[in-house]
């Protein structure tokens, strides 16, 4: 058998696969945007219990989506489904860039209104390949989270979500709002972190969209150092509060997701 000349392969240079990697953790916008904050300490009570009455508990529908990233002058297309089997969602994230994949995986129930984690699955593979893991496990009451190839325990406790599925949290507490709540607060875990992540309104504004001009409900990330770190997200009431445009900042650089299209599925 004739062996390969390694040292004739094609290298790819470090700073695009740096490219891959940090694109790629873009789409799950909460863990660009969420994964890193750090704890708040006591925070007030989730804002639709400060004064807003609430509507008829939301009904989640279930769709497909697809947004364009731009980051670092490069464009990746980023596509997004919610479907659901009996009583349980899941819900996926994909995309690719050159040599690099992406998925994310949650899969959760609904109790009044609130998400219940069973598991989620984050892969990222390169050259080589990254995995995180959140097992929820009420039978047992604790939670099992793996990250860094470390897995760490938690006490259960029901409000707790992963950083995929808080998104479609974020999305019910909106819906069963009369008006959007001034502060939103949601427990995560990512590791041996479990934080609380804290959302404050901006304000209503219009914006243009390649599906056309939205009204959305504009929310800003909390971060402890503003000057250095902002995130904003812009929810569409109209689509049931989809999120339609993330900007984040950090150090200088942005990172834009735009939704280009959506599709919710027939009613059952």
């Amino acid at each position: 058998m004739r062996k390969t000349n390694s040292s004739l392969a094609p290298k790819i240079p470090a700073p695009w696969l740096l490219h891959c990697r940090r694109r790629l953790q873009i789409f799950g916008w909460v863990a660009i945007l969420l994964m890193a904050l750090p704890a708040l300490g006591q925070m007030e009570e989730p804002a639709q219990t400060e004064g807003n009455l609430e509507v008829d508990e939301p009904r989640l529908r279930t769709y497909a989506a697809e947004y364009n990233t731009t980051a670092m002058g490069l464009d990746m297309t980023l596509k997004r489904t919610l479907s659901r089997e009996g009583q349980v969602f899941t819900l996926i994230n994909k995309g690719s860039v050159l040599i690099a994949s992406l998925e994310e995986r949650a899969q959760f129930t609904l109790t009044d209104g609130r998400i219940r984690g069973e598991t989620f699955n984050y892969r990222l593979k390169t050259l080589g390949s990254r995995k995180r893991e959140v097992r929820f496990l009420p039978e047992q009451g604790v939670i099992r989270s793996l990250r860094k190839k470390q897995w760490t325990e938690h006490p259960w406790k029901p409000e707790i979500l992963d950083r995929l599925s808080q998104q479609e949290q974020l999305r019910l507490d909106l819906m069963a709002s009369v008006e959007p709540p001034p502060k939103l607060l949601f427990t995560v875990v990512d590791g041996a972190k479990v934080e609380d992540k804290v959302m404050v309104l901006v304000g209503a504004e219009n914006i243009d969209t390649p599906l056309g001009a939205l009204a959305t409900v504009h929310y800003r990330q909390l971060h402890d150092n503003p000057n250095k770190r902002s995130s904003d997200v812009w929810l569409a009431p109209e689509l049931d509060y989809t999120m339609v445009r993330t900007v984040h900042v950090e150090d200088g650089s942005e990172i834009s997701i735009t939704l280009n299209k959506i599709a919710f599925t027939a009613e059952d």
